[in-house]
């Protein structure tokens, strides 16, 4: 089945008026010669899983640039969701990030490393937008060893291709963001190749003929960009880290984690469909944050988000069943914040 062409944001530095296009290859025509000819003969049902795979990654990356002031705009306009107490430094570093990857298509590799529930997946999540990329994240701590990201020998019973590939596919992109999560969690065998130290030639100049043990044909990812997360920066090699730029996110503010969660009630409305069967006022969302910062000194803001979707899924359950509008009052907001803290299972009561 042949993808659609995948298409990314850049710059002109010539003309900033005038928009210019260049597309790179992620499979070489040999490549692609080979792989029509395995198409005639494939007979077995792992031929046919295998030319599926290798069908459904991008061909080719088609870069379409922009001007820099419109980068910049629309980089500022995104930032603008989270609120960016105490982050200017980190603003100006994936600014850099994104004028550099719209004037080349190419980025270093980033890894965020901080306290945790500091708001780090957050931040990978809106550097994605800052790239106009599609995303991709991979649990890192559920990579047993390298061959997660090498993929497995169709030797092997059950061989399919690593994280790389996958991502590809998914997103039907040649150059998505890929995120490792927690890499400072990878595991460590002894017994075969670690996931940090195969990540090393991925992240070097030769990731032209990157090779999925899978496919057996080299790919270009030269134009795949690579974000990595770690609590503990010091679990992470010192070869990786010299391969990426550090960037350190500080434990979250309460006003940090006001703005998220908002974002994130926005998020929450929007993906349930939600449009007049639950109101929520955003004052009251910031009264409940501050009170669990403060008062029981929560900083993980996976907690905060988690509080505010079972709020919104509560009040949403309601509205269906009483066939009404219901409206979500301070007083039910805390009683639902107090019982998650007393582990204790109550109704929640609803104004309506």
């Amino acid at each position: 089945m042949e993808k659609k062409t995948s298409i990314l944001k850049s710059s002109d530095t010539s003309d900033n008026s005038k928009l210019n296009e260049k597309e790179f290859v992620v499979f070489s025509s040999e490549v692609t010669k080979q792989i029509e000819k395995a198409r005639i003969r494939a007979i077995s049902s792992e031929d046919r899983k295998w030319l599926d795979v290798v069908s459904s990654i991008p061909k080719t990356v088609k870069l379409i640039r922009e001007s820099d002031a419109e980068v910049v705009s629309r980089c500022e306009n995104i930032w603008q969701e989270i609120c960016t107490d105490g982050l200017d430094l980190v603003y100006n570093q994936l600014l850099g990030k994104a004028i550099e990857h719209n004037r080349t298509g190419k980025v270093r590799p980033i890894i965020f490393y901080g306290p945790p529930s500091g708001g780090k997946s957050t931040l990978c999540q809106l550097y994605a937008k800052f790239l106009a990329s599609s995303y991709y994240v991979v649990d890192t701590p559920s990579l047993d060893t390298g061959s997660g990201i090498s993929g497995y020998n169709r030797s092997y019973q059950s061989a399919g291709p690593g994280v790389i590939v996958d991502a590809m596919i998914r997103t039907n992109s040649g150059n998505p963001l890929i995120v490792f999560e927690e890499i400072d969690k990878a595991m460590n065998n002894p017994n075969y190749q670690s996931v940090q130290s195969c990540l090393l030639s991925l992240l070097d100049h030769n990731s032209k003929n990157f090779t999925d043990n899978y496919m057996s044909h080299p790919i270009n990812t030269e134009l795949c960009k690579f974000a990595f997360s770690a609590n503990d920066i010091d679990n992470v090699s010192e070869p990786l880290k010299s391969r990426c730029e550090l960037i350190h996110i500080p434990q979250a503010s309460a006003e940090r984690v006001c703005a998220i969660v908002l974002n994130h009630a926005k998020s929450e409305f929007e993906r349930l469909g939600i449009t007049k069967e639950v109101a929520l006022k955003s004052e009251d969302i910031v009264y409940l944050v501050k009170h669990l910062y403060n008062d029981n000194n929560c900083k993980d803001i996976r907690k905060h988000k988690g509080a505010i979707s079972k709020i919104i899924i509560d009040a949403l359950i309601k509205s269906i069943k009483g066939n009404k509008r219901v409206v979500v009052s301070r007083k039910d907001i805390m009683a639902s914040a107090n019982a998650e803290t007393e582990d204790k299972k109550i109704t929640m009561g609803f104004l309506s």
